[in-house]
């Protein structure tokens, strides 16, 4: 089978690698003989860490790409069992297979990595590119994963356009100008200060930029040039990666390194007087990992101490991962790292230790995860936290604790922590509960509730609620999508372990529904994903009936997974994962018409006034008059997507007259979505 990929996807990846849109990510085969912890360190030396095939649509891309570099190799990928258990590299837990028969088996007791059999292996046909367990000091390929060029295809802009914009992320590297592959800003003098930048859609963390400059002519306008990189699309007012750089007239192209900054929105600018911008192509590769170190905006004493970082998580016995950051001398100031990691999992702990003479204040740090888009925060107290090997000035170490905000920052009124403990409880324990630790849990713990989802326990960035309202399963599906979630998706042990201790609390005598149903190509979860070998809870016998199509938590089987009839009615387990959200507005007292996904379009109440909520809480609501003069805007600053859904939680009380609830304005001020009330018993939506 011949491997071919097109020129965009090529450019898509660092030179060697091949582009995967199903992940977004890039893979290369590398048929130089190594061990796994070699194989490993080479991934991160790119950027990247050892592939992971999590389905069976990357594992047949992997397959083809190792058999098309050699299909008589071995090859390790990014999964083993030094831990004890099967985990991807980055601690993710196994929810796909497709092992070899008979493997894994430890032959000889020293398997513990995972490899691909040969395309050609002529021991037994059926083996081939199967998965086996192997030795990790075998000396065999490898195969990596980095990010992608994520510029690619974007919208861009610029100052003013004798060329358009979108030429430089259009994926064509030409630098002939006549060929129509670059961008032009107007004028045979210049502007001032010319500017292009691209809209990458979201947020990512910055490996680097490679540009590709003119070369039938007046390579040298393009120096010297400055780079901007943040989550303003004021584009020069963000950070700058580096100073002014320099380009070898000479060459197509140069890579600039950024460290790992952060943003949405990335520019190429020209400082000063009557210059010229041209572009042939601008190609933005995002990292794997990163982080973001926010310094005390009052206090610093210009240091410069080395900081360590120790990152803990569920899926590491100890230390996942340890990085040195330095430099970090300003009020104030953001400061973005990039480093490589082969154990991450969800970080729950960072342990930081300062070196050197000076000493050290932080407001907070996120820790960023390319493979799932999210930024773990981790506070520090609203005094900070003061780093020092001087006793006298601060700690020489500390422990942060992923989503604990202290007291003052917490969401909900603290009065409410009874319901989570104080005294001894432990930051773990704390965490177990879905609630915030205050400032002074060092010396007295508090652990009190903080949730944007009433009812709702975080567990790992997500939110589950037991029902004990008895439904249908297609009633209870639509209770969760009603509050901006699914049925429950039970994908480890430990989860649902979790879920039956929250049952216990409500009431452990009856079944419970969760997002399991069987569809024409077999048992799915809610969020459309199939249900793997990987883990699965089904009771002795199960699933044992084809008109049996809904599935549920079993108690008289000790809740184990039962397929039943989807019109029984049952209480229930909803989940929320906020990382879906990208627009929530809980039209509430305390929150008002604010968006609290953090993306930026809060709306604005006219006319309104407070009233009771829909779970009986106060002010708990917005209630309209139902006149014109009575409704809440809400911006789009670019962040809002309604490609897929929408969800409204409303009372409406028919008076007798038609007239707008929910109108989503597209572009040019064209209807995008146009949810009426119609008539006094009738719903119009277009």
């Amino acid at each position: 089978m011949n491997f071919t990929r097109s020129l965009r996807e090529q450019l898509s990846c660092p030179n060697g690698y091949s582009y995967l849109a199903h992940t977004h990510l890039c893979y290369r085969a590398d048929v130089s003989e190594s061990t796994y912890d070699q194989a490993l360190t080479t991934c991160q030396a790119d950027g990247g860490t050892l592939a992971m095939p999590r389905d069976n649509t990357t594992n047949d891309f992997l397959i083809a790409l190792k058999n098309d570099a050699n299909p008589n190799v071995w090859f390790f990928f990014g999964l083993d069992i030094r831990d004890g258990s099967w985990n991807y590299v980055d601690g993710g837990e196994l929810s796909y297979t497709d092992w070899g028969d008979g493997e894994p088996n430890n032959a000889g007791g020293a398997e513990q990595c995972a490899q691909y059999f040969p395309g050609n292996y002529s021991d037994n046909h059926k083996l081939r590119n199967k998965w086996n367990d192997g030795n990790c000091l075998g000396g065999i390929g490898s195969i990596c994963e980095v990010g992608a060029n994520v510029a690619l295809g974007k919208t861009a802009f610029q100052t003013s356009n004798r060329e358009p914009a979108s030429v430089a992320v259009d994926g064509n590297i030409a630098t002939n100008y006549d060929a129509g592959s670059c961008t032009h800003t107007v004028g045979d003098y210049g502007e001032d200060n010319p500017t292009w930048w691209v809209d990458l859609g979201q947020s990512y963390v910055i490996d680097r930029l490679v540009i590709f400059n003119r070369q039938d002519c007046c390579s040298e306008r393009l120096n010297p040039f400055n780079i901007y990189i943040g989550d303003s699309d004021q584009v020069s007012t963000n950070p700058r990666c580096g100073g002014d750089h320099q380009i070898d007239v000479n060459q197509p192209s140069i890579s600039v390194s950024c460290q790992g900054m952060k943003g949405r929105y990335v520019g190429v600018s020209l400082p000063g007087s009557s210059r010229i911008l041209t572009l042939c192509e601008v190609q933005v590769f995002s990292v794997i990992y990163g982080l973001t170190i926010a310094t005390n905006d009052t206090d610093s004493s210009g240091t410069t101490d080395s900081l360590t970082l120790e990152i803990f998580s569920d899926v590491c016995d100890d230390v996942c991962v340890t990085t040195t950051v330095s430099g970090l001398t300003a009020v104030g100031t953001e400061y973005n790292r990039a480093f490589a990691a082969s154990s991450f999992g969800d970080p729950s702990r960072l342990r930081l230790t300062i070196s050197g003479g000076d000493w050290l204040k932080l407001d907070w740090i996120d820790v960023y995860s390319g493979y799932t888009g999210l930024y773990y925060r981790f506070s520090c107290p609203s005094n900070g936290c003061q780093l020092s090997t001087d006793s006298s000035e601060g700690s020489e170490q500390l422990n942060l604790y992923v989503g604990f905000v202290d007291e003052n920052e917490c969401q909900l009124d603290p009065s409410a922590r009874q319901d989570c403990g104080w005294g001894g409880i432990t930051p773990a324990e704390c965490q177990e509960r879905g609630c915030c630790f205050d400032s002074s849990f060092q010396d007295a713990p508090w652990c009190f509730y903080s949730t944007a989802f009433p009812g709702y326990t975080e567990r790992n960035g997500t939110w589950y609620k037991v029902f004990a309202e008895n439904m249908t399963y297609d009633a209870a599906a639509q209770t969760c999508a009603s509050d901006g979630g699914r049925l429950a998706i039970v994908k480890s042990q430990d989860l649902q372990d979790f879920l039956v201790g929250m049952i216990a609390e409500v009431n452990a005598g009856t079944d419970y529904w969760i997002g399991l149903l069987q569809m024409t190509g077999g048992w799915t979860w809610s969020d459309g994903t199939a249900v793997y070998s990987g883990f699965t809870d089904w009771a002795p016998g199960e699933p044992n009936n084809v008109d049996e199509q809904c599935g549920q938590l079993w108690q008289a089987q000790g809740f184990n997974w039962d397929d039943t009839n989807c019109d029984y009615e049952k209480p229930f387990v909803c989940q929320i994962a906020t990382d879906a959200v990208i627009g929530l507005w809980p039209l509430n007292g305390h929150y008002g018409a604010s968006d609290i996904t953090g993306n930026g379009n809060d709306g604005t109440a006219t006319g309104t006034q407070l009233a009771p909520g829909p779970y009986g809480d106060a002010d708990g609501a917005f209630l309209f008059s139902g006149t014109e003069n009575s409704y809440i805007d809400i911006p789009n600053n670019g962040r809002l997507d309604v490609r897929y859904s929408f969800t409204i939680l409303a009372h409406i009380y028919p008076t007798g007259e038609g007239g707008p609830i929910f109108d989503y304005v597209g572009n040019n001020n064209a209807w995008g979505v146009h949810f009426w009330q119609a008539a006094p018993q009738e719903l119009f939506m277009k």
